[in-house]
């Protein structure tokens, strides 16, 4: 609570000082309230939210329940109790990092609709494709070098002899700010390196070190505490995650629109080619502005003109919703990302798609853009137009064609 009122947020936010396991300490803080959206265990201690977890879907089984699991075992038990999403902080940046490396595209996506440290202008990074050396032998480390490893990669590793277990064997031994170390590791003929050791004065001497032994080396840094961030923008790493920013991006993402998760998690499905041409598609329509998510669904509480012109016969399509309702003309700043219905799925959905009773549509783009995507939304008149004018430019092509 004392952190909570010495923390620069832009609004109050009430907070309660008791043990978030307890059921009645949850029942004080609203967990079955009407208001309440989901219940979010996020300490540093997995234990914790696996009993929150539990609590919460035993309290309020008909709200969400995102928690942080650092260990595979309590993410399985978390899956048990009946948790909507599970976040491990060192599997998801491990993915990140592949994905940087394998679909660079896609990896300014992520950051554009979560993290929001990007936009759709940024350009990808270039990440090496020959020898990686990972610093550490903790989760974190583990899980890079298994992302790592599932590309192809060669990867090495070297830790302090203190962190590295017996079935270790393959792994190179030593302090890891000693020359010597670094270079039985094979430092001076890899191309990229990831610090894992979550000591931040260690992960930054290492960096340092592994520079002026590989001068030009691409460099990916962990860091741990969120004070020691003017050192690390001093140091420039080429990658750097802080890990409490890892947890708070995935948040983001599960709350901020229902299907943005599920969306992200099909893209990693597609290749390159894909996330570019996407990627091109968003910088067409938003540039180099912070980009917004969000779920509309067809029908009467989001959508009432969209259902009312369903309900007396007139085709409604995706591309409908794209256009300005101050004028056809006008493209919304925005792109329809995932088109979820009851019978499936459409990934980029075109915008002749015909909308249905019960669709939900993942749009991203600029805030004004969602303005007035609402209005077109709650307009009878207004979409009413727009459908019209969709209808006459496609009887005119037609008709173009026909005599052509």
């Amino acid at each position: 609570a004392q952190v909570v009122e010495v923390d620069d947020l832009p609004m109050n936010v009430p907070a309660l000082h008791a043990a978030a396991m307890e059921p009645d300490v949850l029942i004080m803080a609203g967990v079955a309230s009407r208001h309440c959206m989901a219940t979010l265990a996020l300490t540093g201690d997995d234990a914790v939210n696996l009993a929150v977890t539990l609590n919460a879907r035993l309290l309020a089984p008909q709200r969400q329940t995102v928690c942080v699991a650092q260990h595979h075992a309590h993410q399985a038990a978390m899956a048990r109790v009946g948790a909507s999403h599970i976040i491990n902080p060192s599997d998801t940046f491990a993915s990140r990092l592949a994905d940087a490396i394998a679909r660079p595209s896609l990896y300014v996506i992520y950051e554009a609709l979560t993290t929001q440290t990007l936009t759709p202008a940024s350009v990808p990074p270039t990440l090496p494709r020959g020898r990686w050396i990972v610093c550490g032998n903790g989760r974190f480390a583990k899980a890079v070098r298994r992302q790592l490893g599932f590309l192809g990669l060669e990867v090495l590793t070297v830790a302090d002899p203190g962190h590295a277990g017996e079935d270790d064997r393959e792994i190179t031994t030593g302090p890891l700010l000693d020359a010597a170390t670094l270079r039985k590791a094979g430092i001076e003929q890899a191309e990229g390196v990831v610090i894992t050791v979550a000591d931040d004065t260690l992960a930054l001497a290492v960096t340092m070190l592994a520079r002026e032994m590989r001068p030009g080396i691409f460099t990916v840094v962990r860091q741990s505490e969120q004070r020691n961030t003017p050192l690390f923008d001093a140091l420039g790493p080429d990658l750097a995650t802080l890990s409490g920013y890892v947890v708070a991006a995935e948040v983001l993402r599960i709350v901020r629109a229902p299907l943005l998760s599920y969306f992200l998690s099909l893209a990693r499905h597609q290749d390159e080619l894909w996330a570019a041409a996407l990627l091109l598609r968003l910088r067409e329509r938003i540039g180099d502005q912070i980009t917004d998510s969000w779920t509309r669904e067809v029908g009467k509480r989001e959508a009432p003109a969209v259902m009312r012109l369903l309900g007396r016969g007139i085709p409604v399509r995706v591309g409908d919703l794209m256009r300005s309702p101050a004028g056809w003309d006008h493209a919304l700043d925005a792109v329809p990302l995932l088109l979820q219905r009851r019978r499936g799925k459409v990934l980029l959905p075109a915008e002749e798609e015909n909308l249905e009773v019960g669709d939900q549509l993942l749009i991203c783009g600029r805030p004004e853009a969602r303005s007035e995507l609402r209005w077109t939304l709650q307009d009878p008149a207004a979409l009413a137009s727009l459908c019209q004018r969709a209808a006459g430019e496609t009887v005119s092509e037609a008709g173009e064609a026909a005599h052509g």
